[in-house]
């Protein structure tokens, strides 16, 4: 699986065949917001995210996404088995 953090607000998961699983994360208005990325605290949410800059994948699947905001944030998003 390829992982890319795309600074307008989502994630996006490839296939080990370069196919398109899915994307995460994506909040449409992040970044129509005043002041983005560095938006207040009130916007965060859990489920969305505001600005992905980087994007790990730990040896069991988990992703870790940090995000180009003023206080900076790390979400760890837990794999699911199938």
């Amino acid at each position: 699986m390829m992982a890319f953090p795309d600074l307008h607000s989502r994630v996006t998961l490839f296939d080990k065949n370069d196919r398109l699983i899915t994307h995460l994360g994506e909040d449409q208005q992040a970044y129509k917001r005043k002041d983005w990325p560095n938006l207040e605290k009130s916007y965060y949410r859990p489920d969305k995210f505001s600005s992905p800059h980087g994007v790990c994948i730990d040896s069991r699947g988990n992703l870790y996404v940090a995000e180009w905001i003023i206080d900076g944030r790390i979400t760890k998003l837990v794999r699911v088995k199938d």
